[in-house]
Parts: C-alpha cells; structure tokens; sequence
C-alpha cells in the first residue's frame, strides 16, 4: 500500500512540476490596452499636450479599470511614457 502511495505521490509531483514550467492562465491582453501600447511606442513623436492627454486617458481607463494594471503590456505602457520626457510635464509618477 505504501508503494501504490508513493507512486501516485510521485506521479503528483512530476505533473506539477510539469504544470509550472508553463503558466496555467495565459492572460491575454485587453484590447484598449493593446491600442494604449500601440499609441504609446509613438509618443515621442507627439506634442506635450497630446502626450498628457494620452496620460489622462491611460490613467482614467487604469481607474475604471483597476485589472488593466495586471495586463502583461501595461508595464510597457508606462515604460514608453517614461521615455517620453514630455510626459514629465503632467504627471512624475509614471
């Protein structure tokens, strides 16, 4: 009986281990999140109002929202922002 134990505790753990390597939810992107991080890689080519305006609008969607800063491109989102010195000019927390 011991034996059967330890084999199906054994299996367990390989499946497991097996299991982690790869994540279990695959969270995929928002769509007003993939359409911020397109708009985001062109930032630099904009005009300090159109960058803050792009800000307020990333940040009043984050607010509505508050699972859009557990999206996979919202790190990229304000990494571009903080790119963009402009954006400095509204708001220093990004």
């Amino acid at each position: 009986m011991k034996k059967v134990l330890l084999s199906v505790t054994a299996l367990l753990l390989v499946g497991l281990a097996y299991l982690s390597e790869s994540p279990l939810l695959k969270q995929e992107s928002m769509t007003e999140m993939t359409e911020f991080y397109n708009e985001s890689t062109r930032l630099q080519h904009l005009s300090t109002d159109s960058v803050n305006r792009f800000i307020v609008k990333v940040r009043g969607f984050t607010m509505a929202n508050p699972k859009a800063e557990y999206d996979p491109l919202y790190p990229k989102i304000t990494k571009n922002i903080r790119r963009t010195k402009q954006g400095v000019l509204l708001y220093e927390s990004y």
